[in-house]
C-alpha cells in the first residue's frame, strides 16, 4: 500500500464509501418490521410459544413464510412433532407511527382473524389514529390448507395491515417491539464493514497496479469477491422458506439418514419402494406435517457422502433426533457448497477462456440465473457433484500443463468420491480416463486415473457390505425401474425447472446457445474438458432417471453450460454484433423480466397496447447499438455504444435476477409452471 500513488488512495477511499453506503442501504429495511411470537396449543390445549421472529417485510400474502416459522423453529423438546399443518396463531408486536395528515383507520386483509390493539385499545374497522406513534399489537390466526401435489392453495394464511382499508402500511412505519438491533443487523454489520474494507483494499489496489497483466489479475480479484458475495446473497435470501419444505420430500431422507449415520451408524430414509421390498427393510410410517412418510432401515437409495455432511450441520444445530432437523440448520451445506463452486466456476473459465472479461461473465451467469441460485440452496446430492465435478476437471487441466502426477491423482479422487455421493456420478470415472487417454502418450496415466476412480468409487460397495450388501442390490434394482422411452433427453435442452416448477426456459436456451457457440469457436482439445463431463453425465442421468425430472437433475451441468456462455458474452464484449446481441436480449435479459410483471394485469387485452409500447421501446434501446455495429464494426464510437447496451442488459439481468428471488414467495405462486402456460406458449 506504501506504493500506491494517490488516486489509487482516491479510488480506495471513494470504494470504502460506496462498500459502507451499501451496507447501509441493506441495512435500512432491517431497522422496521413487526417483532412476531408463534403460538400453537400443546395436546393439553395449553398456548405454546413456538419461535419469536423478526419481521422485516410485514405482509404475508401467502402461507410459505408463516409455515416455515413453525417448522424451523417447532419447540420438539415441548410438543411431538404435528401429523397435520400447524395452526397460525401469532402475537405481532410493533411501534407504529401514523404520518402526518388525517387521522387513519387500520385493518387487516386476512383469510380469517385479526385482532388489532393500539396503545391497549381494541380497534375497530372505523376507529382511527392520529399522526404519531403508537404502540401496537395483533392477533393473527389462521389455517394453512394442505395442498395438492407439489402445489398450491397456499394464500389460506394471508396478513396484509392496510391504511383506511385501501393501502398496505409499509414496512417503514413500524419499528419491531423488541428493538431494532437484531441478530441479523448486527452480523451484516459485523461482516459486512470488513467487506466493504476488503473491497476499497482490492480496488486501490487494482487502480495501482503497475502493469497490464497485474491490472487484469487484481481486477479479477474485485470482480469475483463481487460474484462470489452475490452468489451467497442470492442463495441465502429466504433459504429456509423458499423452496417451500413440502415441495420436495428428498431434501428429508438426505437429512433423515445423515443424522442417523452419524447418530448410531444406521442408514435410514424414507423410501417410494417401501411396500416392494418383501419385509427386508424394517418400515416404519411417519406422518408430519401434513405428510406421510414410509422410513426404511437400512436405507441405500443413495450414496452416504452428500448426507454425512447435511446430518453433521443439523447435529451441530441441535436436532436430538432425525425427525427434529430443520432446513433453516441443513439447507447451509448446499448453500456453502454451490457458493465455493462459483469460485471453481471462474477459475474454470480462466483456464478455458483466459482473455477478456468472459470468466467473470460465467461466473456471475452461475451466481445469478434465478433457476441456479434457488435450485442451488435445495439439499440434494448434486450440490455436492458440482464442486467435485469443477475440482476435477481444474485439477486434470494443472495436469495437462505441468504433468504432476498428484494433480491427476486429485482428479481421480475427486472423480471417484462423487460416485459416494450419487451413483450414477461414476460416469466421471470414465469420462476423466476418456480426458487422459485423449493426451499423446499418456495411456499408462489413463490406467492409474481408471485405478484410482474406481478403487474409491468401490468404497460404496464396502459401506454396503459393512451393513447388508444383499439389501444394497435389492435396493439399486428397486431404483432402475424407472420407465426409459426415445424421448429422454430434449427436455434437458429447454425444459428445466426448480425442483418440480416449471421455470427457465430462457434462460436454459441461452446457455446453450452460448455454450455451443464457445464449444465450435474453441475446438476440440480446449472445449473438451467442459464437454466430456457434463454429457456423460446428461447421459448417465437421463437414462437412469427415466421420465421422471426435477430441477436437481441439471446442477452438474449449470457450470459448464455457464462458462461456455460465458465465453460467449466475452466475445459479445469484445467484438459486438447482432446476432449475439439479440440472442442474449432476447433469451436471458427479456425472459428475466417476464417474472417481475403482475400476470394478472398483462395479460388483460385492455393492457395490450401499453405493453407493446414498453417492449417496443426496450428492444429499440437494446438491439439498434447491435444493429449499429454490424453496419460500422470498426468505428469505435458505435462499438462502445454496442457495449453499453451489453453492459446495461446485464444489469438489467441481475437487478430482474435479484426481484426474482426476493419475491420468489410469490413468484412461485404467480408465474407457477410459467413454461407451461398457453398464454405464453401458443
Amino acid at each position: 500500500m506504501r506504493d500506491w500513488p494517490k488516486t489509487a488512495w482516491l479510488v480506495g477511499g471513494l470504494a470504502a464509501l460506496l462498500g459502507l453506503a451499501t451496507v447501509a442501504l441493506l441495512d435500512r429495511p432491517l431497522a422496521h418490521g413487526f417483532t412476531v411470537h408463534w403460538y400453537h396449543p400443546d395436546p393439553s390445549g395449553a398456548r405454546v410459544l413456538v419461535d419469536t421472529t423478526t419481521e422485516h417485510r410485514v405482509a404475508f400474502p401467502n402461507a410459505h413464510r408463516p409455515l416455515a416459522r413453525y417448522i424451523n423453529g417447532w419447540p420438539h423438546e415441548v410438543m411431538p412433532i404435528l401429523a397435520t399443518l400447524p395452526q397460525v396463531d401469532a402475537v405481532l408486536r410493533a411501534r407504529l407511527e401514523v404520518p402526518p395528515g388525517p387521522p387513519r383507520s387500520l385493518v387487516a386483509d386476512v383469510d380469517e382473524s385479526a385482532e388489532i390493539y393500539a396503545d391497549g385499545a381494541r380497534l375497530g374497522p372505523t376507529d382511527t389514529l392520529a399522526p404519531g406513534p403508537h404502540d401496537l399489537w395483533i392477533r393473527w390466526r389462521a389455517r394453512p390448507r394442505p395442498h395438492p401435489r407439489m402445489g398450491r392453495a397456499a394464500d389460506s394464511a394471508r396478513f396484509v395491515l392496510l391504511w383506511d382499508a385501501s393501502h398496505p402500511v409499509p414496512a417503514s412505519a413500524l419499528r419491531p417491539a423488541d428493538g431494532a438491533w437484531t441478530g441479523l443487523r448486527i452480523a451484516l454489520w459485523a461482516v459486512g464493514g470488513p467487506l466493504a474494507l476488503l473491497f476499497a483494499w482490492l480496488m486501490g489496489r487494482a487502480w495501482g497496479a503497475g502493469t497490464p497483466a497485474a491490472r487484469r489479475r487484481r481486477w479479477g480479484a474485485v470482480a469475483t469477491l463481487l460474484i462470489v458475495l452475490l452468489a451467497f446473497g442470492l442463495r441465502s435470501f429466504d433459504y429456509d422458506v423458499m423452496p417451500e419444505f413440502r415441495e420436495n420430500g428428498d431434501e428429508l431422507f438426505a437429512i433423515w439418514n445423515g443424522w442417523s449415520l452419524l447418530e448410531d451408524g444406521t442408514p435410514r430414509g424414507w423410501s417410494l419402494w417401501a411396500g416392494s421390498y418383501g419385509g427386508a427393510l424394517q418400515v416404519e410410517t411417519v406422518h408430519a406435517w401434513s405428510q406421510r412418510w414410509n422410513v426404511v432401515t437400512p436405507y441405500f437409495e443413495h450414496p452416504p457422502l452428500t448426507h454425512l455432511l447435511i446430518g453433521a450441520a443439523a447435529h451441530l444445530g441441535g436436532a436430538e433426533g432425525y425427525l427434529d432437523a430443520t432446513l433453516a440448520d441443513t439447507r447451509v451445506v448446499p448453500i456453502a457448497l454451490t457458493t465455493f463452486s462459483t469460485l471453481l466456476v471462474i477459475a474454470l473459465g480462466r483456464r478455458y477462456c483466459p482473455e477478456g472479461p468472459a470468466p467473470y461473465l460465467g461466473g456471475l451467469l452461475f451466481a445469478a440465473v434465478p433457476a441456479i441460485a434457488m435450485q442451488s440452496r435445495v439439499i440434494k446430492e448434486e450440490s455436492l457433484l458440482v464442486p467435485l465435478v469443477l475440482a476435477m476437471v481444474l485439477f486434470f487441466l494443472r495436469w495437462r500443463e505441468s504433468r504432476r502426477t498428484r494433480d491427476l491423482v486429485g482428479a481421480a479422487l475427486c472423480a471417484g468420491l462423487s460416485t459416494l455421493a450419487k451413483i450414477p456420478a461414476v460416469v466421471w470415472v470414465p469420462a476423466l480416463t476418456m480426458l487422459v487417454a485423449a493426451e499423446q502418450g499418456e495411456r499408462r496415466r489413463a490406467y492409474l486415473v481408471a485405478a484410482i476412480g474406481l478403487g474409491v468409487s468401490a468404497l460404496v460397495l464396502v459401506y454396503a457390505a459393512s451393513i447388508d450388501l444383499e439389501v444394497f442390490f435389492l435396493t439399486q434394482g428397486k431404483q432402475g425401474g424407472r420407465p426409459t422411452h426415445w424421448n429422454l433427453f430434449s427436455r434437458f435442452l429447454d425444459h428445466i425447472r426448480i425442483n418440480h416448477n416449471h421455470v427457465g426456459r430462457g434462460w436454459i436456451l441461452f446457455l446453450w446457445v452460448g455454450y455451443l457457440t464457445s464449444v465450435a469457436q474453441r475446438g476440440f482439445r480446449n472445449s473438451a474438458p467442459i464437454v466430456v463431463p457434463m454429457i456423460t453425465w446428461m447421459v448417465a442421468i437421463g437414462l437412469g432417471s427415466g421420465n421422471w425430472s426435477y430441477g436437481w437433475y441439471w446442477l452438474p451441468m449449470y457450470p459448464f453450460l455457464c462458462v461456455g456462455a460465458g465465453d460467449f458474452l466475452g466475445r459479445l464484449w469484445q467484438k459486438p454484433d447482432l446476432l449475439k446481441g439479440t440472442l442474449f436480449i432476447v433469451l436471458l435479459v427479456m425472459y428475466t423480466l417476464s417474472f417481475t410483471m403482475d400476470l394478472s394485469v398483462e395479460i388483460l387485452a385492455v393492457n395490450y397496447p401499453a405493453m407493446r409500447r414498453v417492449v417496443t421501446v426496450f428492444l429499440a434501446a437494446f438491439l439498434v447499438p447491435y444493429g449499429l455495429v454490424q453496419v460500422w464494426p470498426r468505428r469505435r464510437d458505435v462499438v462502445a455504444l454496442a457495449r453499453l447496451s451489453t453492459a446495461a442488459g446485464l444489469a438489467v439481468f441481475v437487478g430482474a435476477s435479484v426481484y426474482f428471488v426476493v419475491h420468489y414467495e410469490t413468484i412461485y405462486e404467480t408465474h407457477h409452471d410459467f413454461d407451461l402456460d398457453l398464454y405464453w406458449t401458443p
